[in-house]
């Protein structure tokens, strides 16, 4: 029996115990793969005709929290586009990994739980990163991977909070 549509919560949570919503949680894991690589892989290439090792070095970001530093401050920009720009970088490097820590442990039952969970949203992450680096489809930068974490740990987070929430009614 599906709980009131005044709680969507309970029955996307519900569904998860019966068959059909097996496959309608794979479903939409799929869809937001196809959408997450889409979005992560689907730009033309970057590529200015010089050396490619050159351009690599070029899109390599390694010291942690410079960009989020540079986008904070980009925030209080007289130009209202740039000030637009820096925040849908930063939320969005956080809001759309959100269901892929919500929705991991549920695809993969041994993944439940913080770490395992962070652990696979990190080498997925990671290998995104790569992918895009060494396509030349975008910078390989750590506060991607910082952000990104963020993201996972509160779709998971959120994930924990539901199922504590379903079984305490």
């Amino acid at each position: 029996m599906l709980p009131s549509a005044g709680r969507p919560w309970k029955t996307c949570l519900a569904a998860m115990y019966n068959t059909k919503g097996k496959y309608w949680l794979y479903f939409l894991f799929g869809l937001y793969a196809g959408v997450m690589l889409w979005l992560l892989l689907g730009r033309s290439s970057m590529d200015t005709g010089e050396d490619y090792w050159l351009q690599v070095s070029r899109n390599i970001s390694w010291q942690p929290l410079r960009t989020v530093r540079h986008q904070l401050g980009l925030l209080g920009s007289r130009q209202s586009w740039v000030a637009r720009f820096a925040a849908r970088n930063l939320a969005g490097n956080v809001v759309l990994f959100i269901p892929l820590g919500l929705m991991l442990g549920l695809v993969w039952p041994k993944l439940k739980g913080l770490w395992p969970t962070l652990a696979a949203c990190a080498g997925i992450i990671v290998s995104v990163e790569l992918t895009q680096l060494l396509t030349l489809r975008g910078v390989a930068d750590t506060d991607d991977l910082l952000l990104n974490l963020l993201g996972c740990a509160l779709g998971c987070g959120l994930q924990k909070w539901l199922w504590a929430k379903r079984s305490n009614s």
